[in-house]
């Protein structure tokens, strides 16, 4: 019998919703579809080649976009891992399921996207390669769960072991529908590829990308030349290929199981990352940047038609639009909302997503400019002990118009001071809003050596 078949499933109560036609045809056929969500650690939009990215590193998903509605701006409310999965199981920004930082848990009350679906007689499971998924208890509403983070094994491993236990779940016979979650590790940092992809685009150099080094490079212990910036690039998207590979595989176990006309498939990162570009910073937690707030979003529905969107939005979309699909609704009112009639061409009344770095900065991406609010100066540290710290520093006020520049070198907060007015006013409109809740600190001496063994704290 399969691992999972011996979990009962988690029940909870659901309320009817109504869907609009144009929107149901687009997210969900009838019969109930099976959903399966791909996310990929680290990912940033660009590094795809249906995003402008190295398209030899993701043919995989460059297919998949070719069938799927592509949000060219989507974002995600934090950089860092656990606050942004929560988003993506709840539809909640941080402030609201209090999951701040990867020290974090997520609270027993706050009902996400498995519990609501298992709830509707869905099969729910959960692989993946990333253990602060468990510690923060972001899979604690599956019915079954496989953290395949393993010590001493290499990162690309943990993929392997996610996507081989994914693929064996899809292939189980079963008579209703499924609901998986599958998250991927790499491209992640330490930028060291499995045997496939080690070489494939990086050549000559002596980027390694251990994260002994890219901590040493972010903290000017080492020099750093042009060429080094794209030794980490190509190393990244060595990675990145491993990702697209395993993801190809679990799509092509859908359609050999003739799944793939039944199955919403949902692409989407938990941030980007930082390679180098700004302040020497090759990582995410502490930025605010585009390049880590932007990620991917292919949403792939039976019927659907492919579509390209640049209307802003977020990964806290994601969950409620998923649930409107299927005419379900939370019992918490979500920060996102139904993407459906973007899919069906029509506009969303929203026009801006908001960002949230814990409760000391906050941001906002419209269409056109994306406005960083740092009203205290707060510099954001890495480093301890005898290496000397580096900090990354973030203006008062950044704004930059990322139509003209996308990839924010010029902060035009003081030349354009009737957009900095405009943004600030909705930044401040959001803020007052929130109902800021307490977060639930992870205290075990264990577990925290854990997440600082992944850079994590």
């Amino acid at each position: 019998m399969a691992p999972w078949r011996r979990h009962p499933l988690v029940a909870a109560a659901c309320a009817a919703l109504g869907l609009a036609a144009a929107g149901l045809l687009v997210f969900a056929p009838a019969p109930r579809p099976n959903i399966l969500i791909i996310s990929v650690d680290s990912l940033r939009a660009d590094a795809l080649g249906c995003y402008g990215g190295n398209g030899a590193a993701t043919p995989v998903l460059d297919r998949l976009a070719e069938a799927s509605v592509v949000f060219r701006a989507a974002y995600t409310p934090r950089g860092e891992t656990a606050p942004s999965l929560a988003t993506l199981l709840t539809g909640l920004n941080p402030s609201h399921h209090g999951v701040l930082r990867n020290d974090c848990r997520l609270p027993e009350d706050i009902a996400t996207l498995p519990r609501l679906l298992a709830g509707a007689g869905y099969e729910t499971a959960a692989f993946v390669a990333n253990r602060v998924v468990t510690i923060a208890k972001l899979d604690r509403d599956f019915a079954y769960s496989r953290c395949t983070d393993e010590d001493g094994a290499p990162q690309w491993r943990w993929d392997e072991a996610a996507a081989a236990a994914a693929v064996a779940f899809i292939a189980a016979p079963r008579a209703g529908p499924f609901f998986a979650w599958v998250h991927l590790m790499d491209p992640h940092s330490p930028y060291q590829a499995g045997p496939e992809d080690r070489g494939r685009f990086a050549g000559a150099t002596r980027i390694d990308g251990s994260r002994e080094q890219l901590e040493a490079l972010s903290r000017g212990a080492a020099p750093l030349e042009a060429e080094d910036l794209r030794g980490v690039r190509a190393r990244y998207d060595e990675e990145t290929a491993g990702s697209d590979r395993r993801i190809g595989r679990i799509l092509a176990e859908l359609e050999e199981r003739g799944l793939a006309s039944r199955t919403i498939v949902v692409v989407v990162a938990d941030h980007g990352e930082e390679l180098g570009e700004r302040q020497r910073y090759f990582f995410h937690s502490l930025s605010v940047s585009r390049s880590v707030h932007r990620v991917p979003l292919l949403w792939r529905a039976p019927g659907g038609a492919p579509r390209s969107i640049d209307t802003p939005v977020s990964v806290a979309d994601i969950a409620p639009a998923l649930a409107a699909a299927l005419a379900l609704a939370f019992p918490h009112a979500c920060d996102g909302v139904d993407l459906a009639p973007l899919a069906a061409g029509r506009a969303l009344a929203r026009d801006a997503v908001f960002t949230e770095y814990e409760n000391a900065i906050a941001g906002v991406f419209t269409a056109r400019h994306h406005f960083i609010h740092n009203p205290e100066g707060a510099a954001l540290p890495i480093g301890a002990g005898a290496a000397a710290p580096f900090r990354v520093r973030v203006a008062r006020a950044e704004l930059y118009d990322i139509v003209s520049d996308p990839a924010e070198r010029r902060n035009e907060a003081e030349a354009l001071p009737e957009v900095r007015a405009e943004l600030l006013r909705r930044i401040e409109a959001y803020l007052a809003g929130r109902r800021l809740r307490e977060p639930e600190r992870i205290i075990d001496a264990t577990v925290r050596q854990r997440l600082e063994e992944l850079g994590y704290l």
